[in-house]
């Protein structure tokens, strides 16, 4: 009956490290949803010549504020035809006056000469403790594929026009919660601490792997214990 215990026992163990992890996500992510209120925000996108080195390429408005996205290449303008994609750097500009840092991506032609589209999010986010509101752009400073390797930068405009840049890499996006849960808001197969709720679901993982090992665990310690009891008394 020993054997049956410590099979019990190996089955907790084998299934404790991602059980953790697993409720830890959870955790967060239920956290994160109860105090902010995340929706998509609608952005018109642009295709207008600025000046000779700038194009807005998208713009929206935020309460009372316009808010632009501008691109601009030095050495051969936008992309000119459909599905072209040129590096520029982009901008956004809150009442042609606060500027965001410049930031190197990729801008595709899209639908001949209609608009552009590159990588960006745009995001209502509402504060529910104090019923504040802010718009949040989330972009990919990274040009690579791998996640690990990436680097993000959200910027976050309040109500009053204020802007503020927040930097994270995959690295030390567990202290910057909010940032993760718009990046997976943004497609991005990122957690808050560990990837795991990330992997595409399958009936081994997580259902028979981790979860029913652990409870078949917990069930044959339990039920093995209340029989080395019982066998001790008589």
């Amino acid at each position: 009956m020993k054997s049956v215990v410590y099979f019990g026992l190996a089955l907790v163990i084998f299934s404790i490290y991602p059980i953790y992890f697993i409720t830890q996500e959870m955790l967060i992510d239920a956290n994160i949803s109860s105090k902010f209120k995340i929706e998509v925000m609608s952005v018109d996108m642009k295709n207008s010549k600025n000046s000779e080195r700038q194009w807005l390429i998208a713009s929206t408005q935020f309460k009372q504020h316009n808010i632009e996205f501008l691109a601009e290449d030095i050495e051969s303008g936008p992309p000119t035809v459909k599905n072209e994609s040129r590096l520029v750097n982009i901008t956004i500009k809150v009442d042609k006056t606060v500027e965001s840092t410049p930031v190197r991506q990729e801008l595709f032609l899209y639908k001949n000469d209609s608009h552009f589209k590159y990588w960006n999010y745009t995001f209502r986010v509402k504060n529910t403790d104090d019923n504040h509101e802010e718009i949040a752009i989330v972009q990919n400073l990274t040009q690579g594929k791998i996640v690990e390797k990436q680097k993000w930068r959200v910027i976050h405009i309040n109500e009053n026009g204020q802007m503020n840049e927040e930097v994270f890499s995959y690295l030390d996006r567990g202290e910057h919660l909010l940032g993760v849960k718009l990046l997976q808001r943004s497609q991005q197969p990122v957690g808050f601490k560990s990837d795991i709720l990330m992997y595409y679901p399958s009936i081994i993982f997580p259902n028979i792997y981790p979860l029913v090992t652990f409870i078949l665990g917990i069930l044959i310690i339990i039920v093995s214990g209340i029989f080395l009891l019982i066998n001790r008394k008589f």
